[in-house]
């Protein structure tokens, strides 16, 4: 694994989380789709489901709920194939949540 990489990941996905604290949106959708991006070239999975998940609860702020649940339930799909049952519920909670915001 490129530890270099996974440092860049790690720092974006902090980014990410704080700029959801601020609201900026748009911003944290660039950082989650570069950390996805970083991820895939540098064929990790260190944070990719959650880099995922906060990629789809973003677009449903941005009013893109179809394309928000595809990343979610990527995101599930990744965990349940970690076998990380903690979260996979943690994300169903997440979709029941959002889908109630419909």
């Amino acid at each position: 694994m490129n530890q270099e990489g996974t440092i860049v990941v790690k720092i974006v996905h902090g980014l990410a989380l704080t700029l959801t604290a601020l609201r900026s949106y748009q911003e944290y959708l660039n950082h989650t789709i570069k950390g996805i991006n970083i991820c895939n070239s540098i064929e990790s999975l260190y944070l990719y489901g959650e880099l995922h998940l906060l990629t789809g609860k973003n677009l449903f702020h941005l009013q893109q709920p179809k394309e928000g649940l595809r990343y979610i339930i990527q995101s599930k799909n990744l965990f349940s194939l970690q076998k990380n049952e903690e979260n996979v519920e943690m994300v169903e909670s997440e979709m029941e949540e959002l889908m109630q915001c419909l």
